[in-house]
């Protein structure tokens, strides 16, 4: 079994390199994570390559695998932008891109809506609001229309300095010619006073 474990980490080091590979999770062949030592905190955080190995999910940075930032949520209130050129939720309406407004967080209950303006000259308009619980630093939304007649799902993973953002539809409008956006997305906290 210990050649197996060996087998699986080398081709994991050639096919990713070694930084990848040293946040991969080894799996042994019935399936169970194979047992990694526990370094003290002072010397994990000396050297980080003797750090153990946590398990992700695929699209999800170790930031977002971090220990979780539930001490208050209420810090989470504001812009936050997806947008090549908008750093601010005025800009992204000008502009166009994504933007991410918690209107307010009291506790674990979290108010908002969620926009994606296309950029001149359409400047299609897209826009959801939801008021849902945040769970284990996750807020998870279904909506019924984004103003075009589509519905869908977004799961908003928050860590401290990103939003990881995923959209997918669960029916598209007849006749929409726009969204909020459907893939992954990394959204950052507006740029104020720019």
């Amino acid at each position: 079994m210990k050649k197996l474990t060996i087998i699986v980490m080398l081709l994991a080091i050639l096919l990713c390199g070694c930084e990848t590979a040293s946040k991969l999770i080894v799996v042994q062949a019935d399936g169970a994570a194979a047992e990694t030592a526990e370094k003290p905190a002072r010397e994990t955080a000396q050297n980080p390559s003797t750090a153990p190995a946590t398990e992700q999910t695929v699209g999800q940075s170790s930031e977002a695998s971090a220990a979780p930032v539930k001490a208050s949520y209420e810090r989470f209130e504001g812009s936050w932008i997806n947008s090549d050129l908008a750093q601010t939720r005025y800009d992204v309406w000008t502009m166009g891109g994504q933007a991410i407004q918690f209107e307010s967080i009291t506790g674990d209950n979290a108010k908002g809506n969620i926009i994606c303006i296309g950029a001149a000259p359409g400047n299609r308009e897209a826009m959801v609001e939801f008021d849902g619980r945040i769970i284990e630093d996750v807020l998870k939304i279904t909506y019924q229309d984004d103003g075009w007649g589509n519905s869908g799902e977004v799961t908003i993973r928050l860590t401290e300095s990103k939003l990881y953002v995923a959209m997918a539809f669960i029916e598209i409008g007849e006749n929409a010619n726009w969204n909020i956006g459907v893939g992954e997305f990394e959204f950052t906290r507006e740029i104020v006073g720019s």
